[in-house]
This record gives structure tokens, C-alpha cells and sequence, in this order.
């Protein structure tokens, strides 16, 4: 009788280990998901001041100034000038779900 208990002890014990519950087979995948979303966050912040500059050195190595640009150039220095902030918010989208799926419980 006492062995029996014992036993029942000891994988209650394995099923609740470190207070996780490992029947529910998430494991720490969600615990991973918030630190991949940390990170992502960090690198998009890190970037933008670099790719900023980036896109300033490029708009001066153009002339987007000009007002006699041609169509071509002008699409070019829009896109430029598009560019950074497009990154920047992709990356932090991507933070905001890996983020989001832990704190709503995926």
C-alpha cells in the first residue's frame, strides 16, 4: 500500500515538475515565443537610428531636392524615403505577434 502511494507521489511529482503542467503539451514553447519577440523588438529598435542615416545619405547622393527630377527619380527617392520605416514596423509586427500569441494564451 505504501509503495503504491509512493509511486502515485512520485508522477504527480513528474507531471507537475518545476510547477508546469506538463499534461497540457505546451511545454515552453510559449516561454520561447516571448523571448523571440523580445529579441525581434530589440533589433527593430537597434536598426532604425542606422537605417535612418542610410536612407538620409541616400536621399543626398540623389538630389531629392530637385524639383526637376523626372518621374523616375522621383519614384526612387519615395521609395527610399519609404523604405526604413516599412522594416522598422515589419519587425516590430513580427515582435508584436510572437508577443501577442504568449500573452493571449497561445
Amino acid at each position: 500500500m505504501e509503495k503504491e502511494e509512493r509511486l502515485n507521489q512520485l508522477e504527480k511529482i513528474k507531471i507537475n515538475y518545476g510547477g508546469y503542467n506538463m499534461k497540457n503539451k505546451k511545454g515552453q514553447f510559449p516561454f520561447f515565443l516571448f523571448m523571440i519577440g523580445i529579441i525581434i523588438f530589440i533589433i527593430a529598435f537597434s536598426l532604425a537610428s542606422p537605417l535612418i542615416k542610410s536612407s538620409n545619405t541616400a536621399r543626398a547622393g540623389m538630389d531629392c531636392n530637385n524639383e526637376s527630377l523626372s518621374t523616375g527619380q522621383k519614384i526612387s527617392c519615395t521609395t527610399t524615403d519609404m523604405v526604413a520605416p516599412f522594416i522598422i514596423s515589419v519587425l516590430l509586427g513580427f515582435g508584436g505577434i510572437a508577443l501577442g500569441s504568449k500573452l493571449l494564451g497561445g
